[in-house]
């Protein structure tokens, strides 16, 4: 505002100099007096020259704003350093494991021994030599009722966003990956999606744009329209789901006894994120599809494009951090994906190198739709889906996609993206920042 002032007030001063309508203009001592005598000297001008005058401002005024970039809401150059933590962050991704170095004599205490043995999860019964062939039978009657359920849903659920959506991946720039970034909606989160948006689109989207599909819930779509209605520089498409505890997993026997976040809606969102999204059919015919959550934010501009870089190096799996996973939170996983293992008979130097309970912070995830849409990963989380755990141990998408990365893709298949500044919750992350 300062600038715009003195702006109007050169002018006037420029205008008087050129007219010479007052000696006032021409006197040193008088400049500060400007814009105190800028009504007086303007009505001593004529009218054209009034106008010519006017015409001049507004397209000086319109540069002006268009080069502080306003109109587009681009980041401060100062943003980088801003640091705001949400407080409301109670259903973002469990932090009970420390960002700090360990060794693992620290990690294998007697306290996971115990775990384990405590742990209702009878692995050994499920994966026993007499139950195999028994279980192999059963596995693969589900899996096709598993196949024949989604293809049914995918026949059923393309609504007119999805139908939009198409048309817009048939009109698609021969140069861009077909890509998306997506979100999965909590009603009682909305502001912090919105702030997530608005983040994503100055650091990215203003310059590489992708469209972004936000899941929600039933009768929530009218909600978030209104809420994000003044987003309107991004392409917003929403698809509606049905979060809920699985047919075949006996609601009764969840437990929710465990010391790691594990409240049903978070359960349902970790079978969301691990299964069901891949179901939806708006993501027919993508490459890339990059997951956020709520609360992700970008306080840094992000210089090139990511889903390009993925395609040009053949990448499949990005992400920003590995940590350590809490072993509440993956009781019996690990044993179950072994004893997968050794029946499919994978063979996979990646997933040997991998430590329990080591995971992708996949709250920021970018990968290929090609490796969760694989013969390889469907068996593999159709059997996640049988065990039940998500639901009855409180099983996050982050180890189990984690797993599947390791077991399915070449560790040269990953990259760490070390140069996006990036922030979820308490986490911070940019280029000086060392994930191990």
């Amino acid at each position: 505002m300062p600038a715009v002032i003195h702006s109007v007030g050169f002018l006037v001063y420029f205008s008087c100099v050129v007219c010479h309508r007052s000696e006032v203009c021409h006197s040193s001592e008088n400049i500060d007096k400007v814009p105190v005598l800028m009504f007086f000297l303007c009505i001593r001008l004529r009218f054209r020259r009034l106008v010519a005058l006017l015409i001049l401002f507004i397209g000086y005024l319109a540069w002006f704003v268009w080069s502080r970039g306003i109109l587009h809401e681009k980041p401060r150059e100062d943003y980088g350093a801003e640091r705001n933590v949400y407080k409301n962050n109670s259903d973002s991704e469990p932090r009970t494991t420390k960002d700090q170095f360990l060794t693992w004599h620290d990690l294998n205490t007697s306290a996971h021994d115990k775990l384990h043995k405590k742990s209702k999860i009878n692995v050994k019964k499920v994966f026993n030599r007499e139950n195999v062939r028994s279980w192999q039978l059963s596995l693969a009657d589900t899996s096709v009722d598993f196949m024949k359920h989604s293809a049914e849903s995918k026949a059923v659920l393309c609504d007119q966003e999805c139908v939009r959506f198409r048309d817009i991946l048939m009109n698609w720039p021969q140069h861009k990956p077909k890509a998306v970034v997506y979100y999965l909606a909590k009603v009682d989160r909305l502001n912090l999606m919105s702030d997530s948006l608005k983040s994503l689109y100055r650091s990215f989207l203003f310059r590489f744009d992708y469209p972004v599909i936000v899941f929600h819930e039933a009768d929530s779509r009218h909600l978030i329209r209104w809420k994000f209605r003044k987003l309107v520089n991004i392409r917003l498409f929403l698809q509606e789901v049905q979060l809920g505890i699985p047919a075949h997993v006996n609601a009764s026997a969840v437990r929710f006894d465990i010391k790691c976040l594990s409240r049903i809606g978070y359960r349902h969102m970790c079978y969301f994120h691990a299964k069901q999204v891949y179901e939806q059919p708006i993501l027919v015919g993508l490459e890339y599809v990059w997951r956020l959550d709520d609360d992700s934010m970008f306080p840094a501009y992000i210089i090139y494009d990511l889903f390009a870089f993925m395609q040009r190096r053949r990448l499949q799996y990005g992400y920003v951090k590995t940590h350590l996973d809490s072993y509440d939170c993956t009781a019996g996983l690990w044993e179950a994906v072994k004893r997968y293992v050794k029946l499919k008979h994978i063979d996979s130097r990646h997933f040997d190198k991998w430590t329990e309970p080591k995971i992708f912070y996949n709250n920021f995830e970018i990968s290929a739709l090609s490796l969760w849409m694989s013969k390889h990963y469907q068996e593999y989380i159709n059997f996640i889906d049988l065990l039940g755990g998500i639901y009855y141990y409180r099983w996050g998408d982050a180890p189990v996609k984690s797993i599947a990365v390791t077991l399915f893709l070449p560790e040269n298949a990953t990259h760490l993206f070390t140069d996006v500044t990036y922030q979820h919750g308490n986490f911070f992350k940019n280029e000086t920042y060392s994930s191990f």
